[in-house]
Order: C-alpha cells, then sequence, then structure tokens
C-alpha cells in the first residue's frame, strides 16, 4: 500500500516506457512498425490511433536516455508543481499536436516518427525555466540542475553523432524538430503560468489591501465613536452614586437593551446623542443611561 501511494504518473510512465522499451528491444522492435507514426501509411489506412501511441515506440537507445534522463530527474518535481491532473492532460495535449502536425506536415511521406524526444525536451526545459536555481541529487550528491542538465545534453548529442554519424541528415532533422517543439511548447506553458501567477498575486494583494483598509476605517470609525461620546458615556461609579445599585463585570448585555444588531444599536445610540443635543444630559432616563454605560462595554 505505501508504494502504491508513492507511485505518480511521472514514475507510472516513467515504468511503462522502460518496459515498452525493453519489450522492444527483446523483441528485435518488432512492435515498433506496430506503434510508430507513419503520415502516409496512417492517411491511407486511417490507422489514426497510432497517433497516441507512436510516444511508446521509442526505438533508439539514445531517445531512451533522454526520456530517462527528463522522467527521473525532472518530471516528478515538475508533477509537484503543477498537479498531477493537470500535467498528465498537458502530456497527452502535447502528443496530440505533435502528432498531428507530423501527419499533416508530412502526409506524403513514409518515413516513421516515433519515441519521446519532443515531450523529454518540454520537460526539461520547463523544469529549468521555472526552478532555475534548484538542484537534484545523485549519488547523494546535490548537483545545480543547470550545469547537469547542460553536461548531460553534450554528451548525449556527442553519443549521437558516434551513433550516426555527421552525414545522417534525417537523424539531425529529427532531433532539431524534436529539440524546437519541446523548447517551444515549454516556453507557451511556461508564460501561461507566469501571467497566472502574477494575475492571482494581484488579486491576493487587492484583497489584502482592501482588508486592510476596512479595518483601518473601522478603527478609525471606532476612535471617533469613542471621542464623540466620551462625555456622555457612564462609568459604573457614576451610576452608582445616581441610583444607588450595583453594576460590575458579570452583567447582561441584551437585559440593558443591547442589541445583537450593531446596527439597531447605532440607531438607538444617535437617537440620544439627538436628545442631548437638544434637551441636554440631564433629559436622559434610566435606561439611557444604562444604555450609554453598557453600550461602552461593548466598545
Amino acid at each position: 500500500m505505501f508504494l502504491i501511494k508513492n507511485i505518480n504518473f511521472s514514475k507510472f510512465f516513467l515504468v511503462i516506457i522502460s518496459i515498452a522499451y525493453i519489450v522492444n528491444v527483446i523483441t528485435n522492435y518488432t512492435f515498433v512498425p506496430m506503434l510508430s507514426l507513419q503520415p502516409k501509411i496512417i492517411l491511407e489506412r486511417l490507422d489514426l490511433w497510432k497517433i497516441l501511441t507512436f510516444p511508446i515506440s521509442i526505438h533508439t537507445f539514445d531517445s531512451f536516455i533522454l526520456f530517462a534522463f527528463a522522467f527521473h530527474f525532472f518530471s516528478g518535481k515538475l508533477e509537484n508543481l503543477v498537479g498531477s491532473i493537470r500535467y498528465s492532460i498537458w502530456l497527452l495535449i502535447l502528443n496530440l499536436i505533435l502528432g498531428c502536425l507530423v501527419t499533416l506536415l508530412f502526409w506524403n511521406s513514409s518515413f516513421s516518427y516515433s519515441g519521446l524526444d519532443s515531450i523529454s525536451f518540454f520537460v526539461i526545459t520547463l523544469y529549468l525555466m521555472l526552478k532555475p536555481k534548484s538542484s537534484i541529487n545523485i549519488y547523494r550528491k546535490r548537483i545545480y540542475v543547470i550545469p547537469t542538465t547542460l553536461l548531460f545534453l553534450m554528451l548525449w548529442i556527442a553519443t549521437k553523432m558516434i551513433m550516426y554519424g555527421l552525414n545522417d541528415y534525417s537523424v539531425a532533422l529529427d532531433t532539431l524538430t524534436s529539440f524546437i517543439y519541446g523548447v517551444t511548447s515549454s516556453l507557451l506553458v511556461y508564460f501561461q503560468i507566469k501571467i497566472y501567477t502574477e494575475s492571482k498575486d494581484s488579486s491576493i494583494n487587492y484583497i489584502k489591501d482592501h482588508r486592510q483598509l476596512l479595518d483601518e476605517t473601522n478603527l478609525e470609525y471606532l476612535s471617533t465613536i469613542k471621542e464623540k461620546n466620551a462625555s456622555y458615556l457612564y462609568n459604573a461609579e457614576k451610576l452608582n452614586q445616581e441610583y444607588n445599585t450595583d453594576y460590575n463585570e458579570s452583567y447582561d448585555f441584551t437585559s440593558q437593551g443591547i442589541s445583537n444588531d450593531p446596527q439597531i444599536n447605532e440607531d438607538r445610540l444617535n437617537s440620544i446623542l439627538d436628545k442631548i443635543n437638544d434637551q441636554g444630559e440631564s433629559s436622559l432616563t434610566v435606561s439611557e443611561k444604562k444604555f450609554l454605560y453598557f453600550y461602552s462595554k461593548q466598545l
């Protein structure tokens, strides 16, 4: 159960593709023609399902190494940043777009397109832009991602040159196309994330500023009320002297005419203040003086 809980989309996808690659190698790449993307044949036979399966048919060692590097070191962290569901949908949409573009652009060509080079470049580039100062753990040592990635890509390019030579333009074109698509799509997603984040931060700051303004306004209003009514708010000692009663700290607001509705209390307070202005403080009744006293306890 513990292992199942710790398996996210990136780890699951890494395992599935690794198994598919091993099966392809063992069977001498029997499954590659069945799953890879061949634009002309797809349009002739309407094998549209291959637009979804071509990433699984990795048939070269260098493509698998690039995929393993991207998904082992970066994909899981990127998934944690954006969320598993959103991340898996991104990769699915990017693969669909890539498959459709390759089919439409090379509709009269019989070449075979497969692998996850474009998605690998997308994952690496997007993570480097989001977390350029982060590090990865290699043999229990923390190494910064940018120099590590540059070193890996240099070794990866050198490996391809050794395996295919310098005159295989189809491999160079395939690599360049995958690189351009992966980097371009990662830039588009990065700027969308940046715009969304800035908009969200702006909204949060507006709410905070608005709340602060309301708090300051309320404090200023209460302070004004206290200053304005300081001479009319009766204390317990004065009430005790005038009416021979004992007012202590244990009192019931409701029994003294204090409502649970602040607006009702404010209306009554204004009415009493108007009475004082018109008729003088001596015109107040006992209940009105009690109201002023207990109302002052709530301020």
